[in-house]
């Protein structure tokens, strides 16, 4: 679930792998309003030919909230992020390990700002951007 200050539309979530059905009914109390129609898509990214892992460095640019990746992390510590958000609202960056462990959350934070940090995280993920502005999202080893 989305920040009510975030960027509509984009977000991620760990499960544990198996299939899954959906089921939505209406419910009572909930009513959905919006200027044009929407819908829903779930999907599980995968590493393809055509979208193959990036090692640092990379960069990311985008506006507003999407999720990027593939991403190969080598853990504890060796590289840098770097984010930077020009935008109202709240702002959170979630790394998705594809192989289910824990989720890392480098930046929670609101409005324009910049920061880094080190990522803890291991082997491939995906990262989700939930913005509603401007921003760049630089990763960088932090060996070299």
């Amino acid at each position: 679930m989305m920040n009510a200050d975030a960027s509509p539309g984009v977000g991620g979530a760990m499960v544990a792998d198996g299939p899954y059905v959906f089921e939505i009914e209406p419910m009572v109390g909930i009513t959905v309003t919006a200027a044009v129609e929407w819908d829903l898509t779930l999907i599980q990214p995968r590493v393809t030919d055509e979208l193959p892992v990036a090692s640092p460095p990379v960069t990311y640019e985008g506006n507003g909230s999407t999720i990027v990746g593939p991403v190969q992390f080598s853990g504890g510590g060796r590289e840098t992020i770097t984010f930077a958000h020009e935008g109202e609202g709240w702002v959170d960056v979630y790394i998705y390990p594809q192989n289910g462990d824990y989720s890392e959350f480098p930046f929670t934070d609101s409005g324009t700002f910049e920061g880094e940090t080190t990522v803890q995280s291991e082997g491939t993920s995906w990262i989700t951007v939930q913005a509603s502005g401007q921003w760049t999202l630089a990763l960088e080893s932090a060996t070299g």
